[in-house]
């Protein structure tokens, strides 16, 4: 129930409130973004794994967001554009858990319609 108001007031603020990122920052914001948006949809995954740890996954993180902002940074100043190799990984881990997440979803999904089937002929598993 916190995670649902955290989510509609995120969203509220972030509607309401105009914030303008200067041009300088954008490559930072986008990786940081991407960094969460990986984050969130590994944590899920976890969750429906049953092997999720909180601390874990903060420290993961906050380690993934200092390791992505470092090879921005290294890569402004040596002139290597390693932003969009950053990118692509981070887009290419966020659709594999999310595939994962639809897959552990529609697998405990037909695991329930297969257990009310067995209860409702009279087997017991």
């Amino acid at each position: 129930m916190i995670a649902l108001f955290g989510l509609i007031l995120g969203i509220v603020l972030g509607i309401a409130i105009n914030v303008n990122i200067p041009a300088d920052y954008s490559p930072y914001f986008t990786a940081i973004l991407l960094i969460s948006l990986d984050s969130v949809f590994s944590s899920v995954s976890l969750i429906l794994k049953n092997k999720f740890n909180d601390i874990l996954s903060l420290v993961l993180f906050l380690g993934n967001v200092f390791i992505g902002i470092i090879l921005i940074l290294l890569s402004s100043r040596l002139g290597i554009d390693l932003q969009f190799a950053l990118y692509v990984v981070l887009t290419f881990r966020i659709i594999s858990s999310f595939s994962q997440i639809i897959n552990l979803g529609y697998t405990r999904f037909l695991n329930k319609i297969s257990n009310k089937r067995s209860v409702k002929n009279g087997k017991c598993q």
